[in-house]
């Protein structure tokens, strides 16, 4: 996440019961914690924004090699192309604003996979 970045966490495995189910256990990889205190003061949490959701986001396990960025006009290309090369996933969960700091909404993204 880049800061003047609005982020749609409602693609994330947030929707996964057993994902959801460990997180409300408690059960996370440490750095979670320390993700969310360092770039935590940089963050507008949207509202239905949840710990658990808040948690996820900051989950380590997913830094690296998940997320492109691509100009806007180029995005259906760039799906349909991962899509035709058998990608499990392939969709539009944020995009670059003007401003700074980052916001994070619950919105599902359309054509979500």
């Amino acid at each position: 996440m880049a800061p003047g970045s609005a982020w749609n966490c409602g693609w994330t495995p947030s929707r996964s019961s057993t994902a959801r189910a460990l997180i409300e256990d408690r059960v996370h990889p440490g750095a979670t914690m320390k993700n969310l205190a360092y770039y935590g003061p940089f963050v507008h949490w949207g509202d239905g924004v949840g710990v658990v959701e808040r948690k996820i986001v900051a989950d380590p396990q997913t830094s690296g090699g998940l997320l492109i960025a691509i100009a806007p006009d180029r995005k259906d290309a760039l799906i349909q192309a991962l899509s035709d090369e058998g990608a499990m996933c392939a969709a539009v969960v944020g995009r670059l604003v003007e401003g700074e700091g980052i916001t994070v909404e619950r919105a599902r993204p359309a054509g979500l996979c």
